[in-house]
């Protein structure tokens, strides 16, 4: 892995919208109706029982007494970052970020690397990558959740998801429907870090409806917009997901992505089945045939034969991974 300190911004786009993105751990609104606002404290933990190695504690709650300070009566959910097992270990720092050039209202920024000369601290020399989850504009309806990721597939020693959305029912609780953008970071084994980022593209019918389409021609369903893979310096892959069915077997539906920027069919993009009922699919890796520059990123479905109907539903995202 490349040594050296890598920007990314996580971009938490639904439709035609840039949305910010914000706090920490769990439920944590930025500045809603009520004027209050979302506080992160961050505190070392030793080794022990909540992290073998040690690690970070982050705390988030609301300030409701508008003191700028989180209080342990204002504190709604507790996550923990461990550090890495075995060998060089990954370490994870995470950062209250100021208002300023990364995060215009302030967040959070979260540094992964790799503790070269077995510290149990993270120098900046050491780092290898570092993301900025930053808060909503005041007024905003952004929400953030953070949880423990359980080791498995996805994070295989174990780490944290990061969800943002819209709370598009103003309920104070972001919804499996309303996330926009979800990101792993994952403890390391032996040295190893892992992170992987999806944003959504398109959220389709739930609750057993569907959409669909009969036309050879294609139908936009979603995308995003000033989307730059430049902003994942370090990424290995970048791949989307997409669920669809068709009512025929002697048919394909055909899932594409489009620079609309410069009207071109990002070349490999192409996922293709003749699955009569739903199922999520996954591109090929795309990172080589995307642009090296800014640009809106748009998925399209379509037909193979004119008349015979696809169906689309779930959501569609895009997955980008270190």
């Amino acid at each position: 892995m490349k040594q050296g300190k890598t920007k990314k911004t996580i971009y938490c786009i639904i439709s035609l919208f840039l949305i910010g993105c914000q706090g920490e751990d769990g439920v944590a609104g930025p500045a809603g109706e009520n004027g209050l606002s979302s506080l992160v404290n961050i505190t070392n933990v030793p080794a022990g029982e909540n992290c073998e190695n040690g690690g970070i504690k982050l705390d988030v709650g609301i300030d409701n007494n508008s003191d700028g300070l989180l209080e342990m009566n204002e504190v709604q959910t507790t996550s923990y970052i461990c550090n890495g097992l075995n060998g060089s270990n990954s370490l994870t720092s995470v950062i209250t970020e100021l208002a300023g050039e990364n995060c215009e209202n302030g967040g959070v920024k979260i540094n992964l690397g790799i503790d070269t000369n077995s510290d149990g601290i993270l120098n900046e020399s050491e780092i290898t990558s570092t993301s900025y989850v930053c808060n909503g504009a005041p007024g905003d309806s952004s929400l953030t959740k953070i949880t423990n990721e359980s080791a498995g597939s996805v994070c295989e020693a174990g780490g944290i998801k990061i969800e943002s959305g819209v709370d598009v029912n103003s309920n104070s609780e972001l919804e499996n429907e309303e996330v926009t953008s979800t990101q792993f970071i994952c403890n390391g084994l032996n040295g190893d870090s892992y992170k992987e980022t999806r944003l959504l593209i398109y959220h389709g019918a739930i609750n057993g409806s569907y959409s669909g389409t009969s036309s050879t021609s294609r139908l936009k369903l979603g995308e995003l917009i000033r989307f730059d893979k430049r902003d994942w310096e370090n990424a290995s892959s970048i791949s989307y997901t997409a669920v669809a069915k068709t009512s025929r077997s002697d048919n394909n539906f055909i899932f594409e992505l489009y620079n609309e920027t410069d009207n071109e069919l990002i070349q490999e993009s192409r996922i293709t089945s003749n699955n009569v009922t739903f199922e999520m699919l996954e591109s090929a890796n795309i990172i080589n045939n995307l642009p090296e520059r800014e640009i809106t990123l748009a998925l399209y479905i379509r037909s193979e034969n004119d008349g015979v109907s696809v169906g689309f539903n779930g959501k569609s995202e895009l997955i980008i991974e270190n």
